[in-house]
């Protein structure tokens, strides 16, 4: 039985799209969670308005209600957006330089990294955590940007057909990095031609040399001028080695010119090591002391829930990459697990979110992906709990390596006994973007 709270919720993190939510309700009849949503003034007004109309079903309730609100809160939007942008042209002019991060998993660590970077060298705004909607960004820049900061980094999402277009239309950005492109939103992107399609639209907003690219998006734009970053030679910025341990990452970079610097980042995995490649691009556009952001390298942040490690008693690793993980991103994970060469590999999951019609056969796969991997499989109950297991066991997984619960709690009492000195506990899924 899905509760009225829960499908506030899922309203309100698929930015009020109530046919989303229709379809969300059609897949998820027996999901188990109680969520809660954060109770904005306008999420008040719509629980408020559906409840007057309590004989009718929760979904027409919401459209009825989201209809009523329409012309208002358009209203209030142009109030929020004319200001903002007049603000943002007004710094531009002034010299403020803006960079756009787009693209479908990588882009809050990349822009996160290269704000703390940048910003010995130059005052640096980034927008946080995920901020990246218009009005998200909107209420950055009038609450934030000030006439002091000279670069201001924004994230892009792709979250309906079209946003990427009215974002760079907004935003005016300078430069662009696209991160790797997955299956990631695509439920309500509708296919990935779709994010192919928005990718486009950023990559046309720029010249090509102001734009950077992944190289696993290469094919997809197969244009000689566009510079590539990544781990192999045919990128201009790329890692010539890595080694990751407990401590963190050593890696070599190459940059054009054969410029070369050996860095070191307390940041886990290879992956996290390409995220830092974008900003030797921008020092180098920007024309800084690239001497200075390799040596600034070493006092990276963690980046909260991509990765982010707790270290617990007897050697055991906990990594919370709970935030954020799609069917492609998931991969980095389990190498990383490997690398760290733990005496025993946990997963604790509940699996992927938005991924569609495909959804059941993609988390399969993730089943049997994970039978390869790890020692013990936890599984947090959700709408592909069994496809998950089905594909866990027809991948060479036991029932005894299998551990299921209603909550990640749960989950975690059910485990203790299978964690032993010298564990990695990796927490991965989409529970925390989508879930709480």
């Amino acid at each position: 039985m899905i509760t009225t709270h829960t499908i506030l919720t899922i309203l309100q993190q698929s930015e009020y799209n109530v046919d989303a939510v229709e379809k969300w309700v059609e897949t998820h009849a027996d999901y188990p969670e109680q969520l809660v949503p954060k109770w904005t003034m306008k999420m008040k007004l719509i629980a408020t308005l559906s409840s007057l109309f309590f004989f009718l079903p929760i979904v027409t309730r919401l459209k009825i209600a989201v209809a009523w609100i329409a012309p208002a809160e358009q209203l209030v939007r142009w109030s929020i957006y004319f200001p903002a942008k007049q603000k943002l042209l007004r710094l531009k002019k002034r010299g403020l330089i803006v960079v756009a991060v787009a693209g479908s998993y990588g882009k809050t660590s990349t822009k996160t990294i290269a704000g703390f970077l940048l910003s010995e060298q130059r005052a640096v705004l980034v927008t946080p955590e995920s901020y990246n909607t218009l009005l998200g960004i909107a209420h950055i820049i009038r609450r934030k940007l000030t006439n002091e900061h000279q670069i201001f980094i924004v994230e892009m999402g792709e979250y309906h057909p079209g946003d990427i277009a009215k974002l760079l239309d907004f935003c005016q950005p300078d430069f662009g990095v696209m991160v790797p492109l997955g299956r990631q939103h695509i439920e309500i992107l509708g296919s990935f031609e779709q994010l192919l399609q928005e990718m486009k639209d950023f990559v046309s907003a720029f010249r090509p040399d102001n734009v950077l690219i992944h190289e696993a998006n290469q094919s997809h734009f197969p244009n000689p001028q566009i510079q590539l970053y990544g781990t192999t030679s045919p990128a201009t910025y790329f890692l010539e080695d890595s080694h990751i341990s407990r401590a963190g990452t050593d890696f070599r970079v190459k940059l054009p010119g054969e410029q070369r610097f050996s860095c070191f980042s307390p940041l886990y995995g290879e992956h996290q090591a390409v995220n830092v490649l974008p900003t030797f691009w921008l020092g180098d556009r920007l024309k800084l002391d690239l001497n200075k952001i390799s040596k600034k390298i070493a006092g990276l942040p963690y980046v909260p829930r991509r990765h982010q490690p707790t270290f617990a008693a007897n050697n055991v690793l906990l990594l919370d990459n709970s935030y954020n993980t799609n069917p492609d991103s998931v991969v980095s994970s389990l190498q990383l697990v490997k690398q760290l060469e733990p005496t025993k590999s946990i997963v604790v999951t509940l699996g992927f979110v938005e991924q569609g019609e495909k959804a059941p056969e993609i988390h399969y796969q993730f089943g049997m992906q994970l039978a390869k991997a790890i020692n013990a499989l936890g599984l947090i109950e959700g709408p592909y709990t069994e496809n998950i297991k089905e594909g866990f066991l027809a991948g060479g997984g036991s029932a005894k390596q299998l551990f299921r619960g209603k909550d990640q709690e749960d989950v975690i009492a059910q485990l203790r006994a299978e964690i032993i000195p010298g564990s990695v506990i990796l927490f991965e899924g989409g529970y925390q973007e989508l879930y709480t």
